[in-house]
């Protein structure tokens, strides 16, 4: 997966549970673990074997991202492991309840894709160390595009500046993107981080206006075709035939 000197990696192990961890040399932590000196977990599964690594060049990165692929459950590691992923939907629109109000979505076919490991969920305001539920949040003065260009902000209902989480976010998504060399974005409307044509003003008031979230802007100038829950389905099928 590239050089690097930090790896963030998946074990299987002999019960067929997944676990995840960081060390500076694959080889050496391998052997450890199979020896039970690396972890009480995988002392009672031995032998256990790297399904899957990711590479590093700072230890601060690949630590932020062993935190990401442990919060994932398994059928989102069994996408990465399988390298299946060549979509990212955003995870509220495929049952997870991380959406602000503490709720979600569920799109049965969207789900699916998830569960055959064909797509991987994303949530870049969970991401960026927002809680579940939490305020609500608009972009004031712009659209995704002006919060990454240092020409809007993000605030909450209270009035809380949250344009540093929102960015956060979002690149972690695009890194999520990266890897699973995803093509296509299926991306919760009127979202501050999702939105993919249409957010909301700013005011909290309901009003809407035409414009993309913060991690709608950063995929889209990425390369990934952008789409919404309601226009989804023409979109997986130009992902899948492109595959």
């Amino acid at each position: 997966m590239g050089g690097g000197s930090y790896f963030v990696y998946i074990l299987k192990c002999n019960d067929g549970t997944l676990y995840t961890g960081y060390t500076v040399n694959l080889e050496e932590r391998l052997q450890k673990h199979n020896r039970g000196l690396a972890s009480k977990y995988t002392r009672r599964r031995r032998p256990v074997e790297i399904v899957y690594h990711e590479a590093f060049l700072d230890r601060a990165g690949a630590m932020r991202r062993e935190s990401a692929v442990k919060k994932m459950d398994r059928r989102e590691k069994l996408a990465l492991i399988n390298g299946k992923a060549k979509i990212v939907i955003s995870a509220c629109l495929a049952g997870k309840e991380c959406r602000y109000s503490g709720d979600g979505f569920d799109y049965p076919d969207l789900r699916r894709l998830v569960e055959e490991g064909c797509a991987v969920p994303v949530c870049p305001e969970v991401a960026g160390g927002l809680p579940v539920p939490r305020e609500p949040c608009e972009i004031r003065g712009g659209d995704g595009f002006d919060v990454l260009d240092g020409r809007a902000r993000v605030f909450d209902k209270s009035g809380e500046d949250r344009t540093g989480a929102f960015i956060d976010g979002a690149r972690q998504i695009m890194e999520q993107a990266r890897r699973a060399k995803a093509r296509l974005a299926v991306l919760k409307e009127r979202s501050p981080s999702c939105g993919s044509t249409v957010i909301y003003d700013g005011t909290f008031s309901g009003r809407r206006i035409p414009g993309c979230g913060c991690a709608a802007a950063m995929l889209y100038r990425e390369g990934l075709e952008l789409c919404s829950e309601m226009n989804y389905k023409m979109k997986i099928d130009w992902c899948r035939n492109k595959s």
